[in-house]
C-alpha cells in the first residue's frame, strides 16, 4: 500500500446550527471521496454528538474515523473496526500523530465486526456494505452491539445516481436487506450526489422479553405502513395489554398524535403507563373498557387496531358495533389475527373432524363485518402466519 500524503483541510461552515471553524487532517486521496460524501453532512445527519460512543465498521485507514474522534470528544469513544490489520496500523499511527486517545482499534472478520455488546449509540459504515459477500449476516451481528435506543447508520451508493451501478443498491432492496438483518430503515437522506445515508433501528427495539420474537415475526413498522399509521393520528388500540404494539404506535404517531390504549385488565394498563413513562411517550392514554365495549370517546379515531384480540372475544360483534361510534368518517379498523393453522393450535381445534365447532378465522371476521355494518376493503397477507383485515364502516 502506498503511503498517502497528508493535507490539512481548513473549512468555515455552518454545522449543527453554528458557524464553526474546523481544522482536520485529510490524507490526499480522501479529498475526492469527501467531496462526494461531505463528512460534516454525514455527522449531522446521523446525529453524532459529543460524549457518544460510535463503532465504525470498515474504518480502513481512518478517513472518517478521525472526524468522529474529534466530534465525540474526550468524553466519547470510537471503536474502529476492519479486517485489514495493515490499514488499522496506519489508522493507529494517525490517531497518535493527531492526538486522539479516544479510538480503539478492533480487527474483525468479514461476518462479525467483534464490537463489544451493548456499547454503541451508533453503528456506522461507509464504502463498506457493497464490498461484503454476506452483508445481512454482518449487519445482524451489529444488533447486540447497540445500546437501547442505539441506531445503525450506513452510507451506501444509490443505484439510480451512482456511476458504479454494479456495486450500488436500490433503496427498496436495501430496506429489504435491513429487514432480513433485524433492522427497519426509518430515514433515507438522498441529498448527496451519488450516495444515500440510511438510518435504521432494530425492529424490536421497544420490545421486552418474549415480545422480541413476536416483533421480528410481526415487524411493527411494516404493519403500521400497511394500515396507514401517520404522525398526528388519533388511534384506538383495543386489547392493548402491556403495550407490545402500543409503544410502536406511540412513536410513529409522535407528539402531535395520540394513542387511546384500551383493555379490560387494569393491571396490564398500569404496566403500560409505566412503560410509556420509561420510554418518554406522553401521547398514550389508557382506558379500561368492557369486553363488549371499549368505551372510547365518540367521533375521535382516525384508526382503530386489534392485535390478537378478536379471537379472545366471546361476543366480538357487540364490541365491533360499540366501536363504530368512536370512528371518524372514513376511519379504518385493522384486525390482525392468526391464520387457522396457528389459531387451531392455540384453541386446540381439530379440523380433521367433519364439523369443527369454530369456523375458519376469515369466515368469522367476514361474517362479523357483514352483521355489524363494516366492509372489508382488503386483507393483507405479507405476514406468514397472520392476516390483517382492513375494515371500514359501511356508508
Amino acid at each position: 500500500m502506498k503511503m498517502k500524503t497528508l493535507a490539512l483541510l481548513f473549512c468555515l461552515i455552518p454545522f449543527l446550527g453554528q458557524r464553526e471553524a474546523c481544522a482536520q487532517a485529510v490524507e490526499g486521496w480522501e479529498v475526492r471521496i469527501n467531496d462526494r460524501q461531505p463528512i460534516l453532512k454525514v455527522i449531522e445527519t446521523i446525529g453524532l454528538k459529543p460524549g457518544m460512543v460510535i463503532g465504525e465498521v470498515g474504518a480502513g485507514t481512518g478517513r472518517v474515523t478521525v472526524w468522529f474522534a474529534k466530534q465525540v470528544g474526550p468524553k466519547g469513544f470510537v471503536y474502529a473496526n476492519d479486517i485489514n490489520k495493515t490499514d488499522l496500523d496506519h489508522l493507529k499511527d494517525r490517531c497518535t500523530k493527531e492526538g486522539f486517545n479516544n479510538v480503539k482499534i478492533i480487527v474483525g472478520t468479514v461476518e462479525d465486526p467483534k464490537l463489544p455488546a451493548n456499547s454503541l449509540d451508533i453503528a456506522f459504515m461507509t464504502n463498506t456494505y457493497h464490498h461484503l459477500d454476506k452483508p445481512v449476516e454482518l449487519v445482524r451481528n451489529l444488533l447486540p452491539t447497540l445500546k437501547r435506543g442505539g441506531i445503525l447508520a450506513i452510507v451506501e451508493r444509490d443505484k439510480n445516481r451512482s456511476q458504479f451501478k454494479d456495486e450500488a443498491t436500490t433503496i427498496e432492496d436495501f430496506k429489504k436487506q435491513m429487514n432480513l438483518a433485524g433492522f427497519e430503515v426509518y430515514l433515507v437522506d438522498t441529498s448527496m450526489r451519488e450516495d444515500n445515508i440510511y438510518l435504521a433501528r432494530p425492529i424490536a427495539d421497544l420490545s421486552e422479553g418474549w415480545e422480541i420474537k413476536e416483533a421480528e415475526r410481526q415487524p411493527p413498522k411494516k404493519i403500521m405502513d400497511a394500515i396507514g399509521v401517520k404522525p398526528g393520528m388519533i388511534i384506538g388500540e383495543i386489547g392493548a395489554g402491556r403495550g407490545r404494539f402500543t409503544v410502536y404506535l406511540a412513536r410513529e404517531t409522535g407528539p402531535t398524535g395520540k394513542i387511546l390504549a384500551n383493555d379490560i385488565d387494569k393491571k396490564s394498563l398500569d404496566y403500560l403507563e409505566n412503560r410509556c413513562k420509561k420510554n418518554g411517550f406522553t401521547n398514550v392514554e389508557t382506558i379500561v373498557g368492557a369486553e363488549d365495549d371499549p368505551l372510547l370517546p365518540d367521533d375521535t379515531l382516525n384508526l382503530a387496531i386489534m392485535v390478537y384480540t378478536y379471537h379472545h372475544l366471546s361476543n366480538p360483534d357487540d364490541l365491533l358495533k360499540n366501536l363504530k361510534s368512536s370512528l371518524k368518517p372514513g376511519a379504518i379498523l385493522a384486525i390482525l389475527e392468526m391464520r387457522d393453522f396457528e389459531l387451531d393450535k392455540e384453541l386446540h381445534i381439530d379440523r380433521s373432524k367433519p364439523d369443527p365447532k369454530v369456523p375458519p378465522i376469515r369466515d368469522r371476521i367476514e361474517k362479523s363485518a357483514r352483521e355489524t355494518g363494516y366492509a372489508i376493503i382488503r386483507v393483507e397477507t405479507f405476514i406468514e402466519n397472520d392476516y390483517i383485515f382492513i375494515l371500514k364502516v359501511k356508508e
